[in-house]
C-alpha cells in the first residue's frame, strides 16, 4: 500500500500519514488512553486514511486482474442472495413473482 499513490493528492500512504501526524490539526487533538472499545479522534483520523489507501490499492490491483474482479463480483452477488433469503425467505426472483 505504501507504493500506491492517491490519484487525487498524488501522495503515498506514508507521505499522507506523515503529513497528517505532523499537522497542527492532528497535534491539536487530545491524546487518549489506548482502548479496545473506543477509538480516539487521532486513531479515527489515521484509520480513515488507511482505509482510503486500502480501497485505492484494491481498485488498482483489480484493474490489473479483470478475471479476479469478475470472481469477486460473482461472490458478492451470491452473498447478497444469501442475505436476501435469510431476510425475506425468498429468492429475489420468487419475491418478484409474488408481486405480480
Amino acid at each position: 500500500m505504501a507504493t500506491v499513490t492517491n490519484p487525487v493528492t498524488n501522495t503515498t500512504l506514508y507521505q499522507e500519514l506523515d503529513a497528517t501526524i505532523k499537522s497542527d490539526y492532528y497535534q491539536s487533538l487530545p491524546p487518549q488512553e489506548i482502548s479496545s472499545t473506543d477509538l480516539s479522534d487521532r486513531a479515527l483520523l489515521i484509520d480513515g486514511i488507511i482505509t482510503k489507501y486500502k480501497e485505492i490499492a484494491k481498485e488498482t490491483y483489480l484493474g490489473q486482474r479483470p478475471d479476479l474482479e469478475y470472481q469477486l463480483l460473482r461472490k458478492e452477488a451470491k452473498d447478497n442472495t444469501v442475505k436476501y433469503r435469510l431476510k425475506y425467505g425468498l429468492t429475489p426472483q420468487q419475491f418478484t413473482e409474488a408481486l405480480r
